[in-house]
């Protein structure tokens, strides 16, 4: 087999391996230019907040194919999906300002469900369940799993990002002029 057929095929598998959401938060007041976030979100998987989280003002979620319901939670601890806040549309620009939140993509026609006492048992997570009482003014909001952020748009130039490099990365976005980010962080330049 060739090197360029296993190439195709490694991209192929790829693509088909690929979550059908995306979900980025926006410095912007209108989702514009600069963004970090999840591309190739499964349903249920909580996007993680950016880092210095209270600089992004709105969020925006994507979809390349199934239809979707962005869910915004409330953060925990971790900064990981919490309960709901609201449910919202997919490529809509939402203010993420007051509170801010993470969520998650579900598919159409799954939503906010509240949960009962057996339920909020079995899907805690290993975490402490918050009490009865606040779980009934917040239903659960079904995280399944977390996704670090994946996804940068830095000065009209797409990055892919890992855990390992995000912080760095990021706290470089406002020091550094764009020719200089850009130089620096070519290597993870999306071709």
């Amino acid at each position: 087999m060739k090197f360029t057929s296993v190439l195709s095929v490694f991209g192929l598998l790829k693509a088909v391996s690929a979550g059908p959401f995306s979900w980025y938060y926006y410095r912007s007041a209108h989702c514009g230019g600069l963004r970090f976030g999840c591309r190739d979100l499964d349903p249920f998987v909580c996007c993680e907040a950016p880092p210095s989280r209270y600089l992004y003002q709105t969020v925006k979620t994507y979809a390349t194919g199934p239809l979707g319901i962005p869910v915004f939670t409330y953060v925990d601890r971790f900064g990981n999906c919490d309960t709901c806040q609201f449910t919202g549309t997919i490529s809509h620009c939402y203010d993420n300002t007051n509170p801010f939140n993470v969520g998650l993509v579900l598919l159409v026609p799954q939503g906010c469900v509240r949960s009962n006492a057996l339920e909020l048992a079995a899907n805690n997570g290993g975490h402490k369940a918050p009490a009865l009482a606040e779980k009934a003014h917040h239903p659960e909001s079904k995280c399944r799993s977390t996704s670090p952020i994946n996804h940068a748009t830095v000065g009209g130039i797409d990055y892919t990002l890992n855990d390992e490099i995000l912080d760095d990365f990021a706290s470089d976005v406002d020091p550094l002029s764009e020719k200089e980010f850009s130089i620096k962080w070519m290597h993870l330049k999306d071709s």
